[in-house]
């Protein structure tokens, strides 16, 4: 019960601290206060766990004094652990950059409040409560072995071995190295596939994406026909569309939106659906039942409709028919995106043709679609001043006849009675009887002599081509493919992509070269001929991963620093933080076991675990070492603080894992959820054993020294 109070006040005054930082409350702040949740009682559980054991052996003792020492007899270690969570979490800050930076924003700011108000509770409220409302008998004596305390004595004869044998322990070492080596290379077996990259997962890979998709209650069908579509063509594929989403059951309603994008949502905006008018163009935004009441998700709903969309968009050359859904993270223009930058419009123009080929070859590539329009005909019509000025018909007179004829004309106004403006009267020839300009002698104009003359003898007709668009990114002309893929990450599109692509012989003799898939963003440079640059979900996920690496880099790097100044000593922060790659055993095989793809929140998860993990390592150490100035031989040293931390070691685990349960049923933070429970769970175990043994490796060669130099 006092564990669970310090939850409230905890969160409560992390409320009002991130108030003050101008944070909302939105998905990604209380996910940031779901992460942690297991974290936050950590230092509560270390404080009343020690008192309560602290007060077995109180007797005739002050208790307000046992209280106030059993509280400073884990101060530092504690201390140092919720200083590395604090320096984890707010590394993200400086850090993240981009959308990415954004996004995460929040956790920089809410991780570091909630540990530091977590560790005032620890120490103000948790001693107080238990001074007030525990008894001196409801300690439980550690040498007692019975109930809970029968793990303690299971634990010193599985670790004995270890620590009376060499053999024993090379076999420990080798197994754990083994372990860590596998699960570091679970994630590049993604790479060996049976078809290569462009074809099915292998059995023991473990995807990488960016964000995973989200299950969410509405996507978008985006229609694009040929340009020279008219509207009732583009209505009737919208129509047949909405046929076969009237036979999905899970589709509440559907709205269409004919010759214009509908509501520009944030995605929208960033694919440009704001600039899209014309007969061609046509949205059709989906509604379906709550997500809490249906068994099937969006996702498989929206893959189900491409394939069922395809057959339809086949019976209309020059249509792109897209399954556009909600992007869980930062919007994009595509998922996988090439950037073409070049001089040429009209090599850019072939270029496009060749990559959209390429695309449609790739595995698993559902929808492509290309930044350059279809080339449209158009007819000028040019007035000839000579043969109008010889026929006695003024140009003016020409110009006027042709607007009638194309535009129609506002010959008047009608006043309806009680009607407050008037109604304009145009005269408009119905579409369907417009005049081809070809057929421009249909159609005559009287001269001053009375005269009728051919309209087609007074103008010239010029084909053409109508202007298509230049598009510019960084000052240098660019046009775009994308496409979308229905079930795999990006990133094996992209290699085989690159693969194929990369060194592309051109019209002019030249190559295409590709880039931009590097850690750091390329930018584009046409003096050396064109190239190609990727850039959507696989520039976003590079750079959220190169931030995030360096991020984990710099938290090692300060908690070492924190421990070495702590310690006085190099060797123990390394005993301490080997904790860290015995959590990342966990990772890679529980995204496996879960089927779930390796994200970048599961990487904010690893980086989470490297000021979780250490926890552990320094109460055991803390311990072994206040031991051996009591004078207590080495092995029995390790031996009984591994016994007495064992209580608190486990509750905090165990707080971490079912406190991040809630997480495993979100699409896009579940690897944050697997990460950190896998992570704890393998590096609590492993820890336990692993770094004992390490420990009396360390101590060993220091038998014949005092206890201080010992410590040192």
């Amino acid at each position: 019960m006092i564990v669970a109070a310090t939850v409230p006040l905890t969160l409560s005054l992390t409320l009002g601290g991130v108030y003050l930082f101008g944070i909302t409350i939105n998905r990604v702040t209380l996910f940031a206060f779901i992460m942690l949740m297991g974290l936050v009682v950590d230092a509560a559980i270390v404080v009343i766990e020690n008192i309560h054991r602290n007060y077995s052996q109180l007797g005739q003792g002050d208790k307000r004094q046992v209280t106030v020492q059993s509280t400073n007899e884990i101060g530092n270690p504690t201390n140092l652990a919720t200083l590395s969570v604090m320096i984890v979490a707010f590394s993200l800050l400086p850090i993240l950059t981009g959308m990415g930076g954004q996004y995460f924003h929040p956790v920089g700011i809410t991780g570091p409040l909630a540990m530091a108000f977590s560790l005032l509770v620890a120490y103000c409220v948790v001693p107080w409560a238990a001074n007030h409302w525990l008894k001196p008998s409801e300690g439980q004596d550690l040498k007692g072995h019975d109930g809970w305390n029968r793990l303690p004595r299971y634990y010193r004869a599985a670790l004995a071995p270890f620590l009376s044998s060499a053999k024993w322990r090379r076999y420990l070492f080798l197994i754990v190295l083994t372990m860590i080596a596998l699960s570091l290379l679970q994630p590049l077996w993604q790479f060996i596939r049976p078809n290569g990259l462009s074809g099915p997962q292998s059995f023991f890979g473990v995807e990488t994406f960016f964000l995973p998709k989200d299950n969410m209650n509405t996507f978008n069908i985006t229609i694009d026909m040929a340009e020279t579509a008219p509207l009732e063509t583009t209505d009737q594929l919208a129509r047949e569309i909405g046929a076969q989403l009237r036979q999905t059951p899970e589709v509440r309603d559907y709205q269409t939106s004919l010759g214009e994008a509908g509501v520009i949502d944030f995605n929208g905006l960033l694919r440009g659906s704001g600039n899209k008018v014309g007969p061609y163009v046509a949205e059709i935004r989906v509604n379906l039942s709550d997500k809490k009441t249906r068994s099937r998700s969006s996702i498989d709903i929206a893959r189900e409709m491409r394939l069922r969309i395809v057959p339809i968009a086949a019976r209309y050359p020059g249509s792109t028919v897209q399954v556009v859904e909600d992007p869980p993270g930062p919007p994009m223009r595509a998922t996988v995106l090439a950037e073409i930058y070049g001089r040429d419009p009209q090599q850019l123009h072939i270029l496009s043709q060749r990559v959209k080929s390429a695309f449609q070859q790739t595995y698993d590539m559902a929808e492509v679609k290309t930044s350059e329009v279809e080339d449209v005909s158009e007819y000028h019509l040019v007035v000839d001043r000579e043969k109008a000025a010889l026929s006695g018909i003024a140009s003016a007179e020409v110009a006027i006849a042709l607007r009638r004829l194309i535009d129609g004309e506002v010959m008047g106004d009608a006043h309806i009675p009680q009607e407050t403006n008037p109604v304009p009267i145009r005269l408009q020839i119905p579409r369907r009887y417009q005049i081809d300009p070809a057929l421009l002698s249909r159609v005559t104009i009287t001269n001053r002599q009375g005269q009728q003359v051919a309209l087609s003898e007074l103008v010239q007709v010029i084909p053409a081509w109508a202007d298509r668009p230049i598009q510019h990114k960084d000052d240098e002309r660019v046009t775009f493919v994308g496409g979308e893929l229905a079930r795999t990450a990006p990133i094996y599109a992209v290699l085989d992509l690159n693969r194929r692509l990369d060194g592309m012989a051109l019209p002019d003799e030249s190559r295409l070269a590709t880039g931009n898939l590097t850690p750091y963003k390329a930018d584009p440079d046409t003096i050396n001929g064109y190239s190609l640059l990727w850039g959507g979900e696989m520039r976003l996920m590079l750079d959220s991963y190169r931030d995030l690496l360096f991020a984990l880099a710099l938290s090692i790097a300060s908690i070492f620093l924190i421990l070495v100044a702590y310690y006085q000593s190099f060797s123990l922060p390394m005993i301490a933080m080997s904790a860290i790659p015995l959590g990342l055993v966990g990772v890679s095989p529980g995204h496996w076991l879960l089927g779930k793809a390796f994200s970048v929140t599961s990487l904010v998860g690893i980086i989470a675990l490297t000021g979780v993990l250490v926890r552990s390592s320094l109460l055991i150490i803390d311990f072994v070492l206040d031991y051996r100035r009591q004078g207590m031989g080495l092995r029995e040293a390790i031996l009984e603080a591994g016994a007495v931390r064992l209580r608190p070691i486990l509750l905090t685990a165990l707080a971490i894992v079912f406190g991040s349960m809630i997480m495993l049923t979100d699409p896009v933070f579940c690897g944050l959820g697997i990460s950190l429970i896998f992570g704890t769970v393998a590096s609590t175990v492993l820890t336990l054993i692993v770094i004992p043994c390490l420990l009396f490796l360390l101590l060993q060669g220091r038998q014949e020294e005092s206890p201080e130099q010992a410590g040192r």
